[in-house]
């Protein structure tokens, strides 16, 4: 910062003094070659650091600025939302292959990780079919297989009733 405080008093000193001979320049052509050399006095103390091969110290205009370690880096951020992507755009081909089937209404649950290579790996799907809709659970599975290439593990739900008359889901897996 002390280097940055001599060069504007040097910048601010060169201009008055540029200042004072300019006023006291006599008329005529020696005023305009006075003027010429005050004006490139000037501007060469103004750029004098540079000449020099000196850098400012400017931390003051553009202060470091860190990462702090509890935000999540780009690359996990950008990890995080393909993932989210992959797995949005195969639930809604699931859901498509369930409507074919006439099979709506199931729950889809999809495992996913990442790589070391940062690919994206499926690595379960399971689909929790209403209990009405248990025996297209093989139909599905095939289906499934021959479109996305995925094996899917299909549950079918059944409901039951407690003595408080709350209902309660249980599975049953049928393949």
């Amino acid at each position: 910062m002390d280097g940055l405080r001599a060069w504007a008093l040097t910048v601010a000193l060169s201009a008055l003094a540029g200042g004072i001979v300019w006023m006291l320049a006599p008329k005529g052509s020696v005023q305009k070659a006075l003027r010429t050399v005050t004006a490139v006095f000037v501007l060469c103390s103004f750029l004098s650091p540079f000449f020099a091969g000196e850098d400012l110290p400017l931390q003051w205009i553009a202060p470091e600025i860190s990462q702090s370690p509890a935000l999540p880096s780009l690359d996990d951020t950008i990890q995080a939302q393909l993932q989210d992507a992959v797995k949005t755009e195969l639930t809604n081909q699931l859901q498509a292959i369930l409507k074919e089937n006439h099979a709506d209404g199931a729950e889809i649950l999809i495992t996913t990780a990442i790589l070391s290579d940062s690919s994206i790996s499926i690595e379960q799907v399971v689909i929790l079919l209403q209990k009405n809709h248990a025996s297209k659970a093989d139909s599905l599975k095939k289906s499934i297989k021959s479109q996305t290439g995925l094996d899917a593990e299909i549950t079918a739900k059944e409901a039951t009733q407690t003595n408080g008359g709350e209902r309660v889901e249980s599975e049953r897996i049928t393949r």
